[in-house]
């Protein structure tokens, strides 16, 4: 499971820009999981973003934000009947959800509302936070960094497709725009800087969100209060996730 955490307040109003109309995703899958998505962290944001000042025009929960089939159907029926009154998506996920929102929405701002924090399997909640050691297990194509900039980025992670880690900006060596646009330390592949350039990345926003992230002590959305029930409820929950939606998550699998 894909560990996430809300960003501050400041980033997510940073992100929107001028962006006043918005839609909210928040995935019924990991960050459901662990307790800031699903219905209720649906509720949480559209309530936040209202206080701040946000018109929601749309909000949805879906089973999996990771899932292209699953976000085309949530797009196709929540985006596109309202697509000329929608400014932005604001969406709690892990980032192969922000991915797949940039991909059924383009020319359409994505906004993450979290971070991805790590890779880990699926705790009770009391031993959510405990000291494992250091042999974990963990495997995802996102590397996490602590501060995702997808949102500025047009849905290409820098930090993983830069060789060198450069996570606000392209390097001091990265190509010009008459250099040919070769990566500066492996001139085998493209600069990954000037395709962001070229998709039309926030360059300018993006560096201004690193002094922000530098100069300013960020505090994140509290976390919504943990539900600490067992017993009978935790094994309901099992049941279901093992039992019930197997059958679901293997047709989702089949499609892809």
């Amino acid at each position: 499971m894909v560990l996430t955490e809300y960003k501050s307040p400041e980033e997510i109003k940073h992100s929107l820009g001028s962006a006043r109309r918005v839609a909210v995703f928040s995935c019924g899958g990991c960050a459901n999981m662990n307790q800031i998505g699903g219905l209720r962290g649906k509720r949480f944001l559209r309530k936040q973003l209202e206080e701040w000042g946000y018109e929601v025009v749309t909000a949805a929960s879906p089973l999996g934000c990771c899932s292209t089939a699953v976000m085309e159907r949530t797009v196709n029926t929540y985006i596109k009947p309202r697509r000329e009154s929608i400014d932005a998506v604001v969406q709690i996920s892990c980032m192969a959800g922000i991915k797949n929102a940039f991909y059924f929405n383009p020319g359409l701002k994505v906004v993450a509302a979290a971070d991805p924090i790590g890779v880990e399997t699926l705790l009770p909640l009391d031993a959510y936070y405990s000291d494992r050691g250091e042999d974990m297990v963990a495997f995802g194509l996102c590397t996490p960094c602590g501060h995702c900039v997808l949102s500025f980025t047009t849905g290409i992670c820098p930090y993983v497709e830069c060789p060198a880690k450069s996570l606000y900006g392209p390097c001091e060596n990265a190509p010009g725009p008459d250099d040919g646009g070769r990566c500066c330390r492996d001139v085998g592949r493209p600069c990954v800087w000037r395709m962001i350039a070229d998709r039309g990345g926030d360059l300018e926003d993006l560096r201004e969100l690193e002094r922000m992230h530098k100069e300013r002590d960020l505090q994140r959305i509290p976390s919504i209060e943990r539900d600490t029930a067992g017993g009978i409820k935790n094994k309901t929950v099992g049941f279901i996730g093992s039992i019930a939606l197997a059958p679901l998550a293997d047709l989702v699998h089949w499609i892809r």
